[in-house]
């Protein structure tokens, strides 16, 4: 029991599928103030001269 259970809880409802995503992303139509968060995270790195891996929701 323990720590899977939360992860198969998420796995199984929350992100299991598509159907809550777009409530997700709709929550930073909300944010004030407005950032670019793409362009926040694209910026982070500059200057590292190492491999970066992006991992995103792939949806923009």
């Amino acid at each position: 029991m323990g720590r899977r259970r939360p992860r198969r809880l998420l796995g199984s409802s929350a992100y299991g599928d598509d159907r809550h995503l777009a409530a997700r992303q709709l929550i930073y139509l909300w944010q004030r103030p407005q950032y670019d968060l793409p362009g926040l995270v694209a910026a982070e790195p500059a200057g590292v001269t190492r491999r970066v891996l992006d991992v995103g929701c792939g949806t923009t």
